[in-house]
């Protein structure tokens, strides 16, 4: 991982330099082979699967990862020695640390990133009580082939498939309370993706989206009704606690 500032410079000749944090290995040797991390007893939480997953104290940050070698956990790692017996190009460090490279780059990119919205601050929603109310990220890594389930829809509390799945809306935004009260912009199209998704893997699940209205028309969400991809049974409550009255989905927690 690079942090960093940029010089001054003209078009193609941008002077970067940056801080790169210790990987713990020599990366010209490393091979990718994953030795390291299948022997490796540690498992710890993969934020990259947004904590639903579990990985090693020695891993490849995702699949596909470029470069595709591996990084040791030095918070986590026991040093019990095994990845260092395994590794038969010896390309696992004891000791590393953080050095200064410069760069000469010919363009930047700015990732600025962005920060989630921490859904325990509405606990009415029940957030980390109930195992099955999980985010969209979590649902995201959940789907996806490379996550942790092999990309299969499955209950965090039991691990069976779902019966049906609501999509609550307008969590963390248009919500004065939480001083957003704007719309987010993205969730109504996301939700529809993600419905789109389940029904390709489960087309007997019954889908619920929960929503204040319809915000995400204006970018294009008609098209997609039109392609009869609405969740079965659309309903407009402020989940229970938020003030407003609505239908709620049949089924006990399904």
């Amino acid at each position: 991982m690079l942090r960093g500032r940029v010089g001054r410079g003209r078009g193609g000749e941008l002077p970067c330099q940056g801080q790169e944090h210790p990987r713990y290995i020599i990366e010209d040797e490393c091979n990718g082979c994953g030795d390291c991390t299948r022997i490796c007893p540690v498992e710890v939480y993969n934020r990259f699967d947004a904590g639903i997953g579990v990985r090693k104290a020695i891993y490849k940050p995702h699949a596909q990862a470029v470069p595709d070698i591996v990084v040791k956990d030095q918070e986590h790692c026991i040093e019990c020695g095994l990845c260092y017996d395994v590794c038969g190009k010896e390309a696992i460090l004891r000791e590393d640390e953080e050095r200064v490279i410069d760069i000469q780059a010919a363009s930047i990119i700015v990732a600025t990133g962005y920060g989630t919205f921490d859904a325990r601050g509405k606990a009415q929603l029940r957030y980390l009580t109930i195992p099955d109310v999980i985010t969209s990220l979590e649902f995201e890594r959940m789907i996806n082939a490379s996550g942790p389930t092999g990309g299969e829809l499955r209950r965090l509390s039991n691990g069976k498939p779902p019966r049906s799945i609501a999509f609550v809306q307008c969590v963390g935004s248009r919500d004065i309370a939480a001083g957003r009260p704007y719309c987010s912009g993205v969730c109504c199209m996301y939700a529809m993706k993600n419905a789109m998704l389940i029904r390709e893997k489960n087309p007997e699940d019954r889908g619920h989206r929960l929503l204040q209205r319809h915000p995400g028309i204006r970018q294009g969400l008609r098209g997609v009704l039109r392609a009869g991809e609405e969740p079965r049974d659309p309903v407009r409550p402020r989940v229970p606690g938020g003030g407003a009255r609505g239908e709620r989905p049949p089924g006990d927690g399904r």
